[in-house]
Formats: structure tokens, C-alpha cells, sequence
């Protein structure tokens, strides 16, 4: 470390001054000096923690702890990891242990590097945070300094484990009603043909501020691997562990009325399904669309819950239609409604407690703004991936905490207060023979640059 600021400051600080005066001729303005500053301190700060590691390593070649359990294999092996101070080259030492049975470069354990990493840490969150909204193109050539490929920003989407928050801080909360609502989005695949994330979400009900409204204490959970009866028992186990679920009074399922989703019904106690009213107007309207005088009719009827006369309506409507392919249609959505009764005669038995379902409008926001606003093919992996990782996202989950969390683990050679002494040592002996040599510390002005600088040796 000490060539590498001394160099910075004999030279590169009057370097860097001379290439912003040059901008400052050629008319660039202040986004032109930041880069060219950012650039030059990157260097020092990619400089600096060089000397760093491999001061580090020289510190565990000389401590006499692992020369007990551990034998130098070979010295000065390569290893480059790219940061957000851009590509990191350094040198370090392969140990093996005395029986020869483990193999490691400790300094890289000490670090928390593994043997196949070439991405720090958090630069792997931003690519999984960036993917979450953009392409893996442009995650990987916005990221960092170092354009990364989309197949690398790909692969590190689809390297982490099941993305999912788990029981939140705090205690089991006692609520009378919680709300779950259900839908799914539907993408093209790689291999042809298409497939549905499924998209549910629990709820405490609906706040308005300031004309605004928003779902209270919302929690998301998506996926497309598994059937469905994993999705749901995941629904549950959130709701087990966040509220006293025995002292609910009921849990209102809303959806389209799709198998799927009433399998909740299974899996959630006292729960209670409604069909949402986004996809009753969807029915209503693809069989009135060639007569809408009869719309009116089939909602008064729908309002009503008047099963009998609406039988009527849709006689009359049925036998008015003389197209056969539109018949048809409107016997689907006889049928629809048919298997849908018990969601549509809750809605006027329980009307006051129950809301408008928003699922449509969270599928488009969580899943379908990614994975099928744009024409693009998905694997059932990426998809699987994308899906959880929308959802965590859309939970405040952070990426970064997530990944260093499921890394974690037991490490053969741990960092010592001696061994950061002897580190420290070596680096402070080295940096203040340098700067002994650096005139503005010895000569000049004594400024407060100078006292900090002075306060270094």
C-alpha cells in the first residue's frame, strides 16, 4: 500500500489535476470532472485493497497457528474478482492441512471468497436487484465499471436458493379478518407453448391517504415450479407464523374462481371464498358484447344474487343469438358463474367486510411488467427465479442481506486479533517509511491536510 499512495499523491493528484484543467479547456462540465475523479480514486481504491489481501496472506504465512494445522501447497496463485471498484487482481497462498485431506486458499476464507467466486458479493445483489426490472443485457452492462454478459447476470438470478422473507420481526399479530388474493400471469417458453406464475397475497384490508389507497401490511408470494398445493401450503406457514392464527375469525380468498385458487380454500381456516368483480364484468361482457342491453340485466341479477331470474336473462340472451360460435360463449359463461355461485352470494351476505380485489392490478405490477409486458422466452428456472424474486422485492426484501445470509458458513481458519495486529503492523511500517519521503509532510505550509496526512505516520 505504501507505493500506491505515495504514487497517488506525488503524482496522481497532480496528474488528475492536469486531466480535469484539460476538460475544463475542452468546455465539459461537472459530469466529465466526477468520472475522471471517480476513475482515478477506483484505481486507488482497487490499489489499496491489493496490498490489503496480500499483506493479509503474508500474515497467515508467518502465523504460527496455522503453521500447526496447515502446510504451504504453493504461493502466488491468481485470483481476480470483479467489485464496484471495478476487476481486482491479487496473489495469494494454497495451503493443504497436514493429514492432506482439505485444500484451501484461507486468505480468500477469511474473506468470505469462495474457491469459484469471480463477483464480489454485492455486485452479484445488483445484478439480481437489477434483473428484477431490466433485461440481462442491460443489468449486466449497467452494473459496474466492467460490462458483465447476460449470461452471467443470468446465472447469478438463478443461483440463489428460494428467495423468501421469513417470519417477520415482532410478534404474532391477533386480527378478526385477513384477506389472501390469488391470480396468475401467463409467459411464453423457451421450448414453445406458455406457463402461469402464480401470484397470492395476504393482507390486513385497505387504508386510504390523501385519496390514495394501499393494502395493509401486504405480503407476496409467487412462483411457477411445484404444484399448487406447495404454494398454498407456503401461504399458510406465513400466516402461521406472523399471526395467532387460531383467533381468526375468517379469511376471504379472492380470485377468478380458477381450481387453483379455491384449492386454498384447503389449506386456510375458516376461509371463505368471493369472486372478484374485474372478472365477473370480464363474463358479463363476453356474452353481451353483441347485445349489451342484456349487461344491465345479468348484473341486476348478479347484484341480487337472484339465481332464478338469471337463468331467465340468459334464456332470453341465449335463444336471441343466432351465431353458434357466440352460443357457445355464452354457455361458458353460464357455466362460469354456475361454478362461481357460492363467491357471488357472499358478496351481498358479508358485503361490509368485504373489499374490492386488487390481484389483476399486483399481477400486472409484480409479475407481468418483467416476465410478459415484453415478448421474451422464459426456462422454467428463470421463471421459477424471476417470480420469487419480484415478489421479494415487492416484500422490501434486501438481496444483498439474502445471499450473504445463505453463504454463511462454518469456515476451517478464522481472522485472529493477532493476526489483524501483525496485518496492521506491516502496513503502517510500510506506509509511514514511505511518507517520510513525501516533501509536503517534512517542508511547507502546515495546513490541515497536512496535520491529517502527519497523523497518518
Amino acid at each position: 500500500m505504501n507505493n500506491i499512495i505515495q504514487h497517488f499523491v506525488e503524482e496522481g493528484i497532480r496528474n488528475l489535476q492536469d486531466k480535469l484543467i484539460k476538460l475544463l479547456s475542452e468546455g465539459e462540465g461537472l459530469t466529465a470532472i466526477v468520472a475522471e475523479v471517480k476513475k482515478e480514486t477506483d484505481a486507488l481504491g482497487r490499489g489499496i485493497c491489493v496490498e490489503i489481501i496480500e499483506s493479509l496472506d503474508n500474515s497467515i504465512k508467518n502465523d504460527p497457528r496455522r503453521k500447526k494445522d496447515w502446510y504451504v501447497e504453493r504461493t502466488n496463485d491468481e485470483k481476480s474478482v470483479i467489485t464496484k471498484l471495478g476487476e481486482i487482481t491479487y496473489r495469494r497462498t494454497y495451503y493443504k492441512t497436514k493429514d492432506g485431506k482439505k485444500y484451501r486458499h484461507l486468505v480468500d476464507e477469511i474473506l468470505d471468497i469462495s474457491p469459484h467466486e469471480r463477483i464480489d458479493r454485492e455486485v452479484r445483489a445488483e445484478l439480481v436487484e437489477g434483473a428484477c426490472n431490466l433485461s440481462y443485457r442491460k443489468t449486466g452492462a449497467n452494473t459496474c465499471e466492467v460490462e458483465i454478459s447476460g449470461q452471467t447476470v443470468m446465472k447469478s438470478v438463478r443461483g440463489i436458493k428460494k428467495l423468501k422473507l421469513e417470519k417477520l420481526a415482532g410478534e404474532r399479530k391477533t386480527v378478526d379478518i385477513l384477506y389472501v388474493e390469488a391470480d396468475e400471469d401467463h409467459i411464453a417458453l423457451q421450448t414453445g407453448g406458455t406457463a402461469m406464475p402464480r401470484l397470492v397475497y395476504v393482507h390486513e384490508g385497505i387504508t386510504e391517504e390523501n385519496g390514495r389507497r394501499s393494502l395493509v401490511n401486504p405480503y407476496y408470494i409467487a412462483g411457477l415450479k411445484g404444484k399448487a398445493a406447495e404454494t398454498w401450503q407456503e401461504v399458510y406457514e406465513y400466516i402461521e407464523d406472523n399471526y395467532e392464527i387460531d383467533k381468526i375469525k375468517t379469511i376471504y380468498l379472492l380470485g377468478d374462481g380458477a381450481a387453483w385458487i379455491k384449492q386454498g380454500l384447503d389449506y386456510l381456516p375458516n376461509s371463505k371464498f368471493v369472486l372478484d368483480r374485474y372478472h365477473m364484468n370480464k363474463y358479463v361482457t363476453k356474452a353481451t358484447a353483441h347485445m349489451p342491453d342484456y349487461a344491465i340485466k345479468i348484473w341486476n341479477c348478479l347484484n341480487e344474487v337472484d339465481l332464478k331470474e338469471m337463468s331467465v336473462v340468459f334464456n332470453e340472451l341465449y335463444s336471441a343469438t343466432g351465431n353458434k360460435n357466440k352460443r357457445k360463449e355464452i354457455k361458458e359463461c353460464w357455466k362460469y358463474f354456475m361454478n362461481n355461485w357460492a363467491g357471488i352470494e357472499i358478496r351481498k351476505k358479508e358485503n361490509k367486510r368485504i373489499i374490492g380485489c386488487s390481484a389483476e392490478g399486483h399481477n400486472s405490477h409484480i409479475l407481468a411488467a418483467r416476465m410478459s409486458s415484453r415478448p421474451m422466452g422464459w426456462s422454467t428456472d428463470g421463471a421459477e427465479k424471476m417470480a420469487r424474486l419480484r415478489a421479494f422485492k415487492a416484500n422490501k426484501g434486501i438481496v444483498f442481506d439474502f445471499i450473504k445470509a445463505q453463504e454463511q458458513e462454518a469456515k476451517l481458519y478464522n481472522i485472529t486479533k493477532k493476526l489483524l495486529k501483525q496485518t496492521a503492523k506491516g502496513l503502517k511500517s510500510k506506509t509511514a517509511e514511505r511518507l517520510n519521503n513525501i516533501a509536503v509532510i517534512n517542508y511547507g505550509k502546515k495546513t490541515g491536510l497536512y496535520n491529517k496526512l502527519k497523523a497518518i505516520r
